[in-house]
């Protein structure tokens, strides 16, 4: 599973420009949990409920879910953490990620844009992925 979130975390960098999701987040996107005190804005992603499934030449089918917390300042107002979303759809949905060995690529498809929700400190905005790809034996 390593290279699979290899692939997602180097997607995630690939692009740097102003707007691009890693510029807007000023490369703070983590893995599972963020450091403590960290700025905003920033997102935590995950993978969950990664199944696999044998075929018959040996090989494995993995699919699981990706899904990204964004969080921004509630000062920041909503529109920064859609933003954010925006850049990160244009990067992922619908895209097809180089995973290395023994992963064949995988496909990446949005299931959900996720709905900012909002309280007196901060705003919250998930959004979920869906991922396929194969493990050979």
């Amino acid at each position: 599973m390593k290279q699979i979130l290899d692939a997602i975390y180097t997607r995630l960098g690939s692009t740097t420009g102003t707007g691009s999701f890693h510029a807007l987040l000023g490369g703070r996107y983590y893995h599972l949990s963020g450091p403590q005190n960290v700025a905003f804005p920033n997102a935590v992603y995950s993978l969950d409920a990664a199944e696999s499934s044998a075929v018959f030449n040996g090989s494995r089918i993995i699919s699981g879910a990706l899904s990204f917390d964004i969080y921004c300042e509630a000062k920041a107002g909503i529109s920064v953490c859609m933003d954010i979303e925006e850049a990160l759809y244009g990067l992922l949905d619908q895209q097809n990620l180089a995973a290395s060995s023994p992963y064949g690529n995988m496909a990446v498809r949005c299931l959900s844009r996720g709905v900012p929700s909002f309280n007196d400190e901060f705003v919250i905005l998930t959004t979920t992925y869906s991922i396929y790809t194969t493990r050979t034996a």
